[in-house]
């Protein structure tokens, strides 16, 4: 199960420059303040004039708007290896700095075109490639290749241009781009320093977000510190505090959905300690250090945001399991050909009742997975189809 990363040009270390951020050491200040302060007169031209505001919405929303996009950073060396513009020139730049990353997500065929990964394919963001660039990861292409114009501009957001046009352009366009937009991240460094990327009232205005959490939480204890087997922030008490961020990072959210995926569950020896460990007392481990983490932050969401958390195969057919016996509520996609999820109760929550545990990343081989997830949890027939939405096919 144990990844070894590559190091891939651009992976943090002590050289590395430091983080954009949106103000650079200046003080904030609005973009676009709100009245009295700002002018109220209408601009002149004609698509202001004549349109009422709904269907200037409409038409922006069209644009730009109602979409998944990936926003993040990346540095120099990586800057040709993911779609969408750079936002800053790095021609211009004598030393290396971080460049803004944002394109659309293309992990969807356009509406009425084949799914080349096979029929009822119902892709989550655990399995989006679009922000491992044009190739994918592990030969899982992204569905940019379908979608009409030519790359990489297809998978531009397409929306400078019109935000630089005039003030009012600017102001409608903006909240249109924020609070209409499902925003996509697996940027670590990015939650982790939010308010030094996003000014508060950009915050403000963000509606929905995913979030892939990729981590190696345990202890790896044959390693040596020049050797790195996970890229930076990997480590459990990184997971601690984003989960003591998120709750309070979009105030005005209304859909949040985390995938955490990685090596979750330690292996039986050579982490946390140098004791041999049982499946049932690795899965323990999990759901102290990382379930029960969970839980402990979902109150401190508000009562309206719609929460779902997605596990790993490894993780996930555990719990799925143990959700049955309780007699939680089940959604299994060879049932309801809806996502697969559980039901997870929260007593203590009110008046939220608990939150939805999803089916994330698929990170064990079928073969494999009795080894893995534990003979309790995984029968020895796994070839049923009760058992197809674990593993990739």
């Amino acid at each position: 199960m144990m990844r070894r990363y590559p190091l891939p040009s651009g992976t943090p270390s002590m050289n590395t420059p430091p983080l954009p951020s949106s103000h650079n050491g200046q003080p904030r200040r609005l973009l676009t303040p709100e009245p009295p302060q700002c002018v109220n007169e209408e601009a002149n031209g004609t698509f202001f004039r004549l349109l009422p505001t709904e269907i200037r919405t409409r038409i922006l929303r069209l644009a730009f708007g109602d979409r998944t996009i990936h926003y993040g950073t990346t540095s120099p060396e990586n800057r040709l290896l993911y779609p969408g513009p750079l936002v800053i020139d790095l021609s211009k730049q004598s030393e290396k700095e971080w460049a803004w990353k944002s394109s659309v997500c293309h992990r969807f065929p356009p509406s009425g075109s084949i799914d080349s990964r096979g029929p009822g394919y119902d892709p989550q963001p655990c399995d989006d490639e679009c922000v491992y660039g044009w190739n994918g990861r592990q030969g899982f292409r992204p569905q940019c290749e379908h979608w009409p114009g030519e790359g990489p501009k297809k998978c531009s957001v397409g929306a400078m241009g019109w935000l630089l046009s005039c003030k009012q352009a600017y102001r409608e366009g903006i909240h249109v781009l924020y609070a209409t937009n499902t925003f996509h991240t697996a940027s670590k460094v990015m939650i982790l320093n939010m308010h030094n990327f996003f000014q508060q009232q950009r915050l403000n205005a963000i509606a929905s977000v995913e979030i892939v959490w990729d981590f190696t939480p345990w202890f790896i204890l044959d390693t040596n510190e020049d050797f790195r087997v996970a890229p930076p922030l990997s480590d459990i008490e990184s997971f601690r505090q984003f989960l003591k961020a998120i709750p309070n990072l979009f105030p005005n959210i209304r859909k949040l959905y985390v995938s955490l995926q990685g090596d979750m569950i330690p292996k039986s020896y050579g982490q946390i300690s140098e004791t041999q460990y049982s499946t049932k007392q690795r899965i323990k481990v999990v759901e102290e250090n990382i379930i029960m983490k969970v839980d402990q932050m979902v109150p401190y969401l508000k009562p309206h945001v719609d929460f779902s958390v997605a596990y790993p195969t490894s993780t996930y057919a555990v719990q799925r399991s143990l959700a049955l016996r309780q007699g939680w509520t089940v959604k299994q996609r060879h049932e309801t050909g809806e996502v697969e999820r559980h039901w997870r109760p929260l007593a203590k929550c009110k008046p939220r009742t608990g939150y939805w545990v999803c089916l994330g990343d698929k990170d064990v081989r079928r073969k494999r997975a009795r080894g893995i997830i534990g003979h309790k949890h995984m029968p020895a027939r796994v070839s049923e189809n009760q058992y197809d939405v674990f593993f990739r096919s």
